[in-house]
């Protein structure tokens, strides 16, 4: 299994290589880290990317929707 933080190491060299504004690509790490952080906030033993799952992206998507962003 891979690890959270692995795989947004992985995620933001990906960015790096993809022909992206800057500001863009500082907006999709920003939102990988706040999504991460909510992971984390919502269960304190998260370790592997496999619990990302269906549940946890609706649930962030709402927190993201109440905070109007």
């Amino acid at each position: 299994m891979i690890t959270i933080t692995t795989a947004v190491r992985e995620y933001k060299k990906m960015l790096e290589c993809e022909d992206l504004a800057s500001s863009t690509k500082e907006k999709y790490s920003s939102t990988v880290d706040h999504l991460i952080a909510f992971m984390k906030n919502t269960n304190k033993k998260v370790k592997y990317i496999n619990v990302l799952r269906h549940q946890t992206l609706t649930d962030y998507t709402d927190y993201l929707y109440a905070k109007n962003y």
